[in-house]
């Protein structure tokens, strides 16, 4: 009955890794306004590669995929040019630290490209369900319209989009843009003006959605528990 017991929480255990665990991709601007500096005198993308990489070590679980995003016109394939997927979705953390690390900067800021071809990534890679994490320090300036992409994933039931609105205390109307694109794509909003708000930000991200298996483990521990408890109470009645 022991190895019994023992062998029900493993499996418990496994179970409960498997189900809590979550699909992230994280698409993070790099037009060349992300070369510009902060008061700490580090660059934003410095700060926000930062930021993304303390998130992802900080999971347990889960998987990403990063996308980086400059350049309009850029050909609508998530897997080439300067709109694409840079690290495939996997869950080994030094992989995914130095593709971030390597995220080098661009013209332009074509979100609603990103947004579309993020879909179209979550949709033939990802299973056609994850969590989209949208990084952004600027407005549209390709002429798409990001809302209207946002709001096709959600109406396809593909991706929940957050949006991160970094460094953008004096710009409004990029503001309103990016709430926008949350609320279209069935996401949040957050703000973000240095690297301690945007690891803030990140982990808010994982906690309302849910994400990781930190938020689901101690209940399958209790059932385990609890399931123990009751066979080892048969075991004394027999």
């Amino acid at each position: 009955m022991k190895r019994y017991i023992a062998k029900t929480g493993l499996f418990l255990l496994l179970l409960a890794a498997t189900v809590s665990a979550g699909s992230f991709l994280v698409i993070m601007d790099a037009s060349t306004s992300m070369d510009d500096y902060l008061d700490s005198g580090e660059t934003k993308l410095e700060a926000a590669k930062a930021a993304a990489i303390d998130f992802i070590d900080a999971s347990q679980g889960d998987q990403f995929a990063v996308m980086k995003f400059h350049t309009c016109d850029d050909g609508g394939n998530p897997q080439t040019g300067d709109i694409r997927v840079i690290r495939e979705l996997t869950s080994n953390k030094q992989e995914l630290r130095s593709s971030i690390n390597g995220i080098g900067t661009g013209d332009w800021t074509p979100i609603a490209e990103a947004i579309a071809e993020g879909r179209e990534y979550v949709k033939s890679e990802m299973g056609g369900k994850g969590t989209i994490i949208l990084l952004t320090d600027g407005e549209e300036n390709c002429g798409g319209d990001p809302v209207l992409e946002a709001q096709k994933t959600t109406d396809e039931g593909i991706a929940v989009i957050n949006v991160i609105s970094y460094s953008l205390a004096d710009d409004p109307a990029a503001k309103a843009q990016h709430q926008q694109i949350a609320a279209a794509g069935g996401g949040k909003y957050y703000t973000a003006e240095n690297k301690d708000e945007l690891k803030q930000a990140f982990q808010k991200i994982e906690q309302d959605q849910g994400g990781g298996s930190v938020c689901c483990l101690p209940a399958f521990g209790l059932l385990f528990i609890a399931g123990a408890a009751f066979v080892r109470h048969r075991e004394m009645r027999a």
